[in-house]
């Protein structure tokens, strides 16, 4: 699913636009997302072959996995909290 901060970060890779890649990635945009077409911003710098974009795109999609990840663990001792003490 694709949503409109999304697609901006990948008219802005496939530009090669790194300020607009920056400013997008500080308002919250998920490099991880994919697009319309199914292609996350990451993907089209890897298909683009813009090396800065792609480090800048590399580093924040890792914490967005770490953080994912930790919602993930949240939600799940929640759960097991829940299902051990009803």
């Amino acid at each position: 699913m694709s949503d409109n901060l999304t697609e901006k970060l990948i008219r802005a890779v496939k530009i090669g636009y790194l300020e607009g890649v920056q400013r997008l990635l500080v308002e919250g945009s998920d490099p991880n997302a994919k697009g319309q077409d199914g292609v996350s911003a990451l993907g089209w710098a890897n298909i683009i072959s813009d090396t800065d974009i792609k480090k800048i795109l590399e580093a924040v999609g890792k914490s967005y996995e770490k953080e994912k990840e930790a919602r993930d663990k949240r939600a799940q001792a929640l759960a097991n909290y829940r299902r051990n003490n009803h």
